[in-house]
């Protein structure tokens, strides 16, 4: 259709991400701490995955869904954790040595 000379746009496709559909993780800062959230894509409605006193960051779901990796300093050291989302715990899967290394267990 054309009015006045201008072509009207066509509607926008829909990104691949949302035809996807599955999970997003994301972090939020709040009252000085940074937490875990999630929310599925196209939902409104998002949930706090991890809540507790040390900080968290960078989530990264496992290729089946079940888990998350993330960041986080709550043995005193940045290390890689893993959150099973059936079980609802954290395993840590990194141990930094004295020189600043993170070694995989």
């Amino acid at each position: 259709l054309h009015r006045l000379g201008t072509e009207l746009p066509l509607a926008t496709p829909q990104p691949l991400a949302l035809r996807a559909g599955g999970t997003i993780a994301y972090t939020v800062r709040e009252r000085g701490q940074t937490d875990i959230w999630a929310a599925g894509v196209g939902q409104n409605t998002p949930i706090r995955i991890l809540n507790d006193i040390a900080d968290e960051r960078d989530p990264a779901w496992s290729l089946d869904g079940k888990r998350l990796a993330y960041a986080s300093p709550q043995d005193g050291n940045w290390e890689i954790y893993v959150y099973d989302l059936a079980t609802q715990t954290s395993s840590r899967i990194t141990r930094r040595s004295a020189g600043g290394h993170a070694a995989c267990q």
